[in-house]
């Protein structure tokens, strides 16, 4: 009999200790899921931080501050850098993906399609409505024109008719001597208003003559091409 007790006595104390060993190595696995779900939500927070799209890798990386250009059934392919060879990752690879707001394909389609806006003196860095920018950007009729030393003030009242845009110039400019005003500029069948004041005037008056801005008016089709004698006469 005692010799079944102390049996029975060592079998217990055998599972006590395994199952002792059981809670151990539950508890150990336990901390070691919290600290590699903190890890991975740490590199996700990093992710984020970059902006852009966010690819969760199968092998537990994260890949953020990229945008993803296309995507198909087989891969994705992702832009780590404007201007770089776009990366191809196969889906496979990847667990799961978080996109941000921007569609960057249908972003730079629409800045492509939008109103060309090359000249930044000419604009003030301000958006022009359609109506005014396409008037700027349509090609100017009737040419070739050429102006051999004529006066700017009387080219661009030439230009104002032909191209139904409101021209502006400053009155102390107007009354500059005539000399001083004398331009001489080929009007070629390719340029715009636009290339006439930001290309060609802007770089005739780069000496401190003028200054050249297109100005929104007040009705969304109104706009003005101003030509002025500080920068601080635009608003």
């Amino acid at each position: 009999m005692n010799y079944r007790l102390q049996i029975i006595s060592i079998l217990t104390l055998l599972v006590a200790i395994a199952a002792s060993s059981v809670h151990a190595q539950d508890d150990e696995a336990i901390e070691a899921d919290a600290a590699e779900e903190s890890a991975q939500n740490d590199l996700l927070d990093a992710a984020r931080a970059k902006g852009g799209d966010i690819l969760i890798m199968k092998s537990g990386a994260i890949i953020g501050g990229v945008q993803i250009l296309r995507s198909s059934p087989m891969s994705y392919e992702i832009e780590l850098v404007p201007g770089m060879k776009p990366m191809v990752i196969p889906r496979r690879q990847v667990v799961s993906v978080d996109y941000d707001d921007i569609d960057l394909l249908r972003e730079r389609t629409r800045r492509k399609k939008a109103p060309r806006r090359d000249v930044e003196s000419i604009e003030g860095g301000k958006e022009l409505a359609p109506d005014f920018a396409e008037k700027l950007q349509k090609k100017i009729p009737g040419t070739p024109l050429d102006f051999a030393r004529r006066d700017y003030v009387e080219v661009f009242a030439e230009l104002a008719r032909i191209t139904r845009v409101t021209i502006l110039i400053d009155k102390s400019l107007q009354s500059q001597p005539r000399a001083v005003r004398l331009w001489t500029i080929k009007v070629t069948p390719e340029m715009t208003l636009l290339d006439v004041l930001g290309k060609k005037l802007d770089r005739y008056l780069q000496n401190g003559q003028g200054y050249v801005r297109a100005e929104q008016g007040c009705s969304e089709a109104e706009g003005r091409a101003s030509i002025r004698n500080s920068p601080a006469g635009f608003a």
